[in-house]
């Protein structure tokens, strides 16, 4: 069990938890997923109090606050989802710079290490990438190599499911029950002290080799270097700087500490009593060059290469009225941050409109450097039929290669809406017998010569005259019999689904679907109600404002005068209508509670 309390503020998109026992901040996170919480984007374990920072020297006061206990391996600078917390963007970025190389001489790691642990440690080992690591202790272990990598367990394994000689595309596929991180952990461990645990005649070149290899399958750029006779093993770290002004740049000499190993004198030895050693880099000194003053945009982007591309979930030729398609435009940046890459603004067009969804911003690393990217979305409901231009759009970057502006292009492109499907006709649902393909006969058929006989054309025209008088009948006898209620597939939708649907008719202003609409959406709410009727809608909510809407609704529908209704508020009314049933609905329900309660 854990205990806290929350501390939040109105209009601020942040919430601190405070808990009890400052140790089960790490075990709350590992209990609770972040993908289980609804709103929340981001959260993390702070290891300190708000911190109080001065009008100057502000980098100080954090790395003093946050002390030299704990090793960083990674800086991100993360603002709330607010007004406010926008307005600091442009503050972080300038802000991060300096603290990181602040933290860097406190024990801070390369940028993206952490990352690439976690990747390493929760992707599970391939059956190829296990035999590979196996293979390079085998060579001085021998038999005993099952006790660092156990390949032969896991390939038994398979062998009972019946996989006796996999190919090697398969082994590429077949996951063992170890991630890659613990066969890299492995492959150290032995290269380190493989030689005091089984007494092997391991070389210390031979243990690079080992090392070298682990760091290839962590993915890591290591490897072998001979200098006047002697191999080294070296781990390649690489760095993306980010100048923000013109001028002369310079970079510090870098400093890498290591304590050099000494075999153990006893079982007690922890192996650290070889004496340190610090060897240091030369400084740089790098002429930043201006930025030119041709430049025609405000977002300064200086690039090997930019692109931008679009992606649409409905063809753009095939909208509707009311239904919503989504747009997603991605730019990419090769040499820069994600967030370096303007916002897409989707353009304000009568009779588009658009609900943008938050950016996804990644970065990724290449053999060039940084590719960063942009994914912009928005939902386009359509509200009237017709043909529309989407403008062009054109983001103007510099090629740091050829020294010369550049534009990333996204053609105009016309969308055409055609009018909404008409929701008062009755939907017709294929039966078994009548949706199943038909079978046509191709035998040539004998069509008999006309008959002069009067006496068989009478006959054929009282048999069609006594079939239409049992027709009408079989109708009149149907009409006094109780009717059971089709199903559709629309009064198959989900509560979110249907209420989705409302809205799009609520943003057309489209009378007819949107009494429809409310009925199934009210019908998804209320499941052990049987609503087929508006006013079985309005005896469920009890709502004043919603009685007088649905009469506006009605008359604009039936009244001899023109009167219009206003969609965009229907929709404010059904949105406080859905939460207040949620809130009635979960206080009904038994909840989990900080604190134990009495009785």
């Amino acid at each position: 069990e854990m205990y806290g309390y929350l501390e939040l503020k109105i209009n601020q998109g942040l919430v601190f938890f405070h808990l009890h026992e400052s140790a089960h901040g790490e075990a709350l996170m590992n209990k609770l997923p972040l993908k289980r919480l609804i709103f929340a984007r981001q959260w993390f374990v702070t290891v300190t109090d708000k911190i109080d920072l001065p009008d100057y020297n502000r980098v100080e006061a954090i790395t003093e606050a946050l002390g030299n206990d704990w090793q960083y391996s990674d800086l991100r600078m993360e603002m709330a989802d607010d007004n406010d917390g926008k307005s600091l963007s442009k503050f972080c970025r300038k802000l991060s710079v300096p603290l990181r190389q602040a933290l860097r001489k406190n024990n801070f790691a390369p940028t993206g290490f952490s990352e690439r642990v976690n990747i390493a440690n929760n992707t599970p080992a391939s059956l190829s990438e296990m035999q590979y690591a196996h293979n390079q202790i085998s060579k001085h272990a021998g038999d005993r190599t099952s006790k660092w990598i156990p390949l032969q367990e896991n390939v038994n394994a398979y062998h009972k499911l019946g996989f006796e000689n996999l190919t090697g595309d398969q082994a590429k596929q077949a996951k063992t029950n170890q991630s890659v991180w613990s066969l890299v952990n492995s492959m150290t461990h032995f290269s380190t002290h493989g030689q005091e645990l089984i007494a092997t005649d391991m070389k210390d070149y031979e243990a690079s080799r080992i090392q070298v290899a682990a760091g290839n399958l962590f993915g890591k750029k290591s490897f072998q270097h001979e200098i006047q006779g002697r191999t080294w093993l070296v781990h390649e770290v690489r760095y993306a700087i980010f100048p923000e002004q013109s001028g002369t740049l310079e970079i510090p000499a870098q400093t890498f500490s290591a304590r050099e190993s000494q075999p153990r004198r006893s079982m007690f030895d922890r192996g650290n009593s070889g004496r340190q050693i610090s060897r240091s880099s030369d400084a740089l000194s790098l002429n930043i060059l201006p930025r030119p003053d041709s430049f025609p945009a405000t977002t300064w982007l200086p690039a090997h290469n930019v692109t931008i591309q679009e992606s649409w979930s409905t063809p753009p030729e095939q909208l509707r009225v009311g239904e919503s398609a989504t747009r997603r435009v991605t730019i990419t940046g090769e040499g820069l941050q994600g967030a370096q890459l303007p916002p897409m603004l989707f353009p304000a067009t009568p009779g588009l409109k658009y609900y943008p969804d938050q950016p996804a911003i990644s970065d990724s690393e290449l053999a060039s450097g940084l590719l960063g990217s942009r994914d912009d979305s928005a939902a386009l409901v359509p509200t009237r039929a017709g043909i529309y231009d989407i403008p062009e759009v054109r983001i103007p970057w510099w090629d740091t290669e050829a020294g010369t502006l550049r534009y990333a292009a996204l053609p105009a492109r016309k969308v055409t809406v055609a009018a909404a499907l008409d929701a008062t006709a009755p939907l017709k649902v294929p039966t078994p017998s009548t949706a199943a393909t038909p079978s046509f006969d191709s035998t040539p058929i004998a069509i008999a010569p006309h008959s002069e006989n009067p006496t068989l054309w009478k006959a054929i025209a009282g048999v069609s005259s006594a079939g239409w008088i049992l027709t009408l009948i079989v109708l009149f006898l149907r009409k006094r019999l109780p009717r059971t209620e089709k199903t559709t597939p629309e009064e198959n939708l989900g509560e979110a689904a249907a209420f989705k649907q409302l809205l799009a008719a609520c943003a057309t202003e489209n009378a007819p679907q949107t009494r429809q609409r409310l009925i199934l959406w009210t019908a998804a709410l209320f499941q052990d109600k049987n609503v087929h009727s508006l006013d079985q809608v309005e005896s469920l909510f009890l709502d004043e404002q919603l009685t007088a809407k649905l009469k506006v609704i009605n008359d604009s529908l039936y009244s001899s005068q023109q009167i219009s209704w206003d969609g965009k508020d229907f929709s404010l009314l059904v949105k406080r209508l859905r939460k207040s049933h949620s809130s009635r609905r979960d206080s009904g329900n038994v909840e989990l509670r900080l604190y134990p309660q009495a009785g």
